[in-house]
């Protein structure tokens, strides 16, 4: 890992693990039935967050990783993004994410 680079651990909120386990179960239910065709999908959002620091938007991109058991390896789910994009879709401009110390 570079010197300027950070890594973030993020988890499905309590809230929502049962619908996640119920999706779980809905998927391999339909991959044991051959129902799948090994054709899926799979969405990511991301809510909330602060930043540390002025926020370079020329270089600083997220990617995400993914693990299908607790003590397995990880995998790439997406690859490098651009934060720049991210907010360009969402129509946010970068200077709106709050200071780590103002998050709420």
């Amino acid at each position: 890992m570079k010197a300027d680079e950070h890594v973030l651990t993020a988890a499905i909120a309590a809230p929502d693990m049962q619908r996640f386990r119920n999706t779980q179960a809905k998927a391999r239910n339909a991959r044991a039935a051959n129902a799948t065709d090994g054709k899926g999908s799979i969405s990511v959002s991301i809510t909330g967050g602060c930043r540390r620091g002025v926020l370079d938007m020329k270089t600083a991109s997220v990617r995400s990783y993914m693990r299908t058991e607790a003590d397995g390896r990880f995998f790439p789910l997406t690859g490098e993004i651009r934060l720049a994009d991210i907010f360009v879709k969402a129509g946010m401009p970068a200077a709106d994410v709050p200071a780590c110390s103002e998050a709420k």
